[in-house]
């Protein structure tokens, strides 16, 4: 899978930005704040529909220039013989438009995606086209709280199983609904017959949820020892266990067991009906995937707590090489790997070492703010790029 061509319109500071990629290896450089980072996250969300850097989708409009104007990302892409035109569109509401020149960051905007020229909803968005990015604010999956670890399997999951991302919009608003139940069965606003509703949807979904994150994370566990043996000099135990927020029998052992959908079925009702009181006095779930986190542990310590800085990029780097693995494995397609701004914090060695492991992919973009940190013997890149003040030129 890659892209062949890509075009940008009033995102951030790109304001006109067209280029042809090509297969294989694609470096772009450039001093930091010229738009770099900026440049790939269009493609990242060409992927998912939605950025890694902000939760509010006005901040992707470029104002300063063409004000009030659509902010767009259109791509060709290919995955084998199969072509595709891709594109993320924000659209300003017109309708409620004020007069005010100096007063466009507060419009909303409407977000629209397509597929060879037809609109579609997120469900049929996410998925066509498939990327991995490592960028330097991965490091805190291990730092961050957990919803940046349930976050990132989410993701991956959803870039490959269609049923799993319409279960978590689902579950989403299940947690919502059931919530507000929850705080007006205390005003004696909602019955206990409504609360009973939201549950078994609760449990329907979010079993689902749980059994899949448990599923890939036994696959990503393997994945990822394997490919941090050969980014570490050390000879270390990596350890990746699903902690649920369930509370299951001792013998029941999630690292080296996978249970099954009606396991967490059960496990999920017994739980709620432990915490339901609990649950009632303060109107909110306490228990369900939304709950869930990674314990990510090297030589049987928390690594967050026992690791250093190198060894944390190595298992971050690892975890994002192993979703690449799961997702080539799972559509038949390699994705295209993004490393942003990552390699100034690397060696030689270990520079060396990432541009073998991702050296087979379809296409690979990296960003660095010196060109020179990918001198590396034999390197073989089919593109270069500049970036200035988001403007792009080929070298």
């Amino acid at each position: 899978m890659l892209l062949s061509k890509i075009s940008l319109k009033n995102f951030r500071n790109h304001i006109d930005t067209s280029i042809d990629l090509a297969p294989g290896l694609n470096i772009i450089y450039g001093s930091n704040g010229q738009g770099k980072s900026n440049f790939v996250e269009s493609i990242y969300l060409l992927a998912i529909g939605k950025t890694s850097r902000s939760s509010i989708d006005q901040e992707l409009v470029n104002y300063e220039i063409n004000s009030g104007d659509n902010c767009s990302i259109k791509a060709i892409g290919s995955d084998g013989p199969i072509l595709f035109n891709i594109e993320f569109e924000l659209k300003p509401d017109t309708k409620n438009l004020d007069s005010n020149m100096n007063d466009y960051k507060s419009y909303k905007y409407k977000k629209i995606l397509k597929i060879n020229g037809a609109k579609v909803s997120l469900n049929s968005f996410v998925g066509v086209f498939n990327v991995v990015m490592f960028e330097a604010n991965d490091l805190m999956l291990i730092f961050g709280s957990p919803i940046l670890r349930r976050r990132f399997l989410d993701i991956l999951i959803s870039q490959t199983d269609i049923q799993y991302l319409k279960a978590l919009q689902r579950y989403n608003q299940v947690i919502k609904n059931r919530n507000r139940i929850l705080k007006n069965i205390s005003l004696k606003n909602s019955s206990y017959n409504e609360l009973k509703f939201w549950t078994d949807k609760l449990i329907e979904d979010g079993s689902m949820i749980m059994y899949s994150r448990h599923k890939i994370i036994h696959n990503l566990f393997y994945r990822t020892n394997i490919l941090y043996d050969q980014l570490s000099i050390e000879n270390e135990k990596l350890e990746i266990i699903y902690h649920p927020n369930l509370r299951y029998p001792n013998d029941i052992d999630l690292k080296n067991q996978l249970i099954s959908k009606s396991d967490y079925e059960k496990l999920i009702f017994e739980s709620i009906e432990r915490k339901k009181n609990d649950e009632l006095k303060l109107g909110t779930s306490l228990v369900g995937p939304h709950r869930d986190d990674l314990d990510i542990k090297l030589s049987g310590f928390n690594i967050s707590n026992y690791a250093s800085r190198g060894q944390i990029r190595s298992i971050v780097l690892a975890l994002k090489l192993a979703e690449a693995e799961i997702i080539s494995e799972i559509k038949e397609s390699d994705p295209v790997i993004i490393l942003d701004d990552v390699m100034s914090e690397m060696d030689s060695n270990r520079r060396r070492l990432v541009l073998e492991l991702i050296n087979n992919y379809d296409q690979v973009l990296i960003t660095v703010p010196d060109r020179k940190l990918l001198d590396q013997p034999n390197l073989k890149y089919s593109k270069l790029f500049n970036v200035n003040k988001g403007k792009i030129n080929i070298l």
